[in-house]
């Protein structure tokens, strides 16, 4: 994904990283991944406190080759999964703005980091799920995804287009496209978002 440098924002990446994969693993992973989440527009929403949305992202062949996973519950707990496409787990973290502690897995070690959560940490990874960052472009039309009405905005950078679709009210991305030179190279799209508060599990280290 360094093919797509020109339209990412390293202010986004995960910072005060710690050895092996606590942060790096996942810094790497996302990088991809917030291009297409994050380069939207603003939009003055009542963001949810509880939710789960599932993204699945496809190379410019149309094939997939990775999800990832939010979970946010009462907006002090959030949860990253990053999974390949047979949706095995690559990488995970877990955010508890309540206990002002986070999580992460190294799934090659099976081993779990744990770290104090600063606010900074926080904020960068929340946005990986809310579109709070932008660069100015006005709105294209409307679409509906997953059944959720969505305004369509469009950026452009050069050799880049950015489409993104933007649930109205929510602040939420849950389709976004990336086009070079008039050829589609990647696109993130919701398989499932539900805004229900997910199960207490899910924030919690397994025993």
């Amino acid at each position: 994904m360094a093919s797509l440098g020109p339209l990412f924002s390293s202010r986004r990446i995960f910072r005060n990283e710690p050895r092996g994969c606590d942060m790096t693993r996942m810094k790497i992973l996302l990088l991809g991944s917030v291009v297409l989440l994050l380069l939207s527009p603003p939009v003055l929403a009542a963001e949810p406190q509880d939710c789960t949305l599932s993204c699945a992202f496809k190379n410019e062949e149309g094939q997939v080759f990775k999800f990832i996973d939010y979970h946010l519950s009462g907006g002090t707990r959030f949860r990253i999964d990053i999974l390949n496409a047979d949706r095995t787990t690559m990488a995970f973290g877990i955010y508890r703005k309540d206990t002002g502690t986070s999580w992460s897995l190294d799934p090659d070690t099976k081993k779990y980091t744990e770290k104090k959560l600063d606010p900074g940490t926080w904020d960068t990874v929340i946005e990986t799920l809310f579109a709070r960052e932008f660069q100015s472009q006005g709105k294209t039309g409307e679409v509906r995804v997953l059944d959720y009405p969505c305004d369509v905005y469009r950026q452009e950078n050069n050799r880049w287009v950015t489409l993104s679709c933007v649930a109205q009210g929510l602040n939420i991305v849950l389709k976004s496209e990336i086009i070079r030179d008039g050829k589609t190279v990647e696109v993130m799209e919701a398989v499932k978002f539900v805004q229900e508060k997910p199960a207490d599990s899910l924030f919690e280290i397994p025993r």
